[in-house]
C-alpha cells in the first residue's frame, strides 16, 4: 500500500501523462469545424489546466517540509493553498462565461461545483479536523481534479477522433 508521501509524485506523473496526450491529440487532429475546434481548446485549456493544478499540489506539501515545517504543518499549509487555488479557478471560470456552444452546461457547472465544494471540505477540515483526515481530504481533492482532468482528455479525444460530416 503507497504511503501518503509515495502516492503524491504518482499522481503528478498521471497528471502529467493526461497532459502530453491531450497536446499530441489535438496536434494530430485533422480538419473540423470552426465551433468544434474552439470546443476542443476549451476542454484542453481546462485539462492542461487540472493537470497542472494536480502536479503542483501534489509536489506542495514537500515544500514547507524542505524549510523545517513539521509534517502537519506542511500538509496543513498545502491544504489552504490548495483550496484557496482551487475556489478562485472556479471562480474565475464563473466569471469569464466565454465557453463554446458544444461545451455541455450542465457538464461545465457540475464539474465546477464538484471542484468547489472539494475545496470548501478540504478548508474546513483543515482547521477543524485531525491531520490523518486532512491527508485523506487533500488526497480525495487531487484525485478530483485528476479525474476532471480525465473526464476533459476523454472528451477531446472522442472528440478529435470523431467522424466529421463533410462540409457542403
Amino acid at each position: 500500500m503507497l504511503s501518503e508521501a509515495e502516492l503524491l509524485p504518482t499522481l503528478a506523473e498521471i497528471s502529467v501523462v493526461f497532459a502530453g496526450f491531450a497536446s499530441l491529440i489535438s496536434v494530430i487532429a485533422g480538419g473540423s469545424s470552426r465551433e468544434k475546434i474552439a470546443a476542443n481548446l476549451w476542454r484542453l485549456r481546462g485539462m492542461l489546466e487540472t493537470s497542472v493544478l494536480t502536479l503542483m499540489f501534489s509536489l506542495a506539501p514537500f515544500l514547507p517540509a524542505k524549510f523545517g515545517y513539521s509534517s502537519e504543518t506542511s500538509w496543513r499549509m498545502a491544504a489552504v493553498v490548495f483550496s484557496v487555488a482551487i475556489i478562485a479557478r472556479v471562480a474565475y471560470k464563473i466569471c469569464i462565461r466565454n465557453q463554446p456552444s458544444l461545451i455541455n452546461p450542465i457538464a461545465a457547472w457540475s464539474i465546477g461545483l464538484l471542484q468547489l465544494l472539494g475545496a470548501l471540505l478540504l478548508l474546513s477540515s483543515t482547521f477543524w479536523l485531525p491531520f490523518e483526515m486532512v491527508v485523506g481530504a487533500y488526497h480525495l481533492l487531487l484525485l478530483l481534479v485528476l479525474l476532471v482532468s480525465a473526464y476533459l482528455f476523454v472528451r477531446v479525444a472522442v472528440s478529435v477522433l470523431a467522424p466529421t460530416e463533410p462540409e457542403p
